[in-house]
């Protein structure tokens, strides 16, 4: 857990500091305080540690007002279904990029 604290302290400092592009793992170990080769073996490669990063971000932070409504108060499925469809939206699975609904 040590590790995991050090290195994301890193992340989020050289996050602050300089742009995603020009943050490497030897930069992030450095800072840290642990060699890369830790970095690689905890975490694989600089995408899959910045996601880590990103997802303890998210948990980290409470979520405030009320929950979201996915649909208005008084709107029918039929008057959604046409305001998708007056949208032509396409909305895809993130996970397969397969498409879920397409309109149009």
């Amino acid at each position: 857990m040590r590790i995991q604290t050090v290195v994301h302290g890193a992340v989020q400092e050289l996050l602050t500091a300089m742009d995603r592009a020009e943050v490497t793992v030897p930069m992030i170990a450095e800072k840290a305080g642990v060699t890369p080769s830790t970095i690689h073996r905890r975490w694989g490669d600089l995408a899959d540690l910045l996601a880590d990063v990103a997802v303890a971000r998210m948990r980290s932070q409470p979520v405030r007002g009320p929950p979201a409504q996915l649909v208005p108060i008084g709107y029918s499925p039929w008057r959604l279904w046409r305001s998708f469809r007056s949208r032509n939206l396409c909305l895809k699975d993130r996970a397969d990029g397969s498409i879920l609904f397409k309109s149009g």
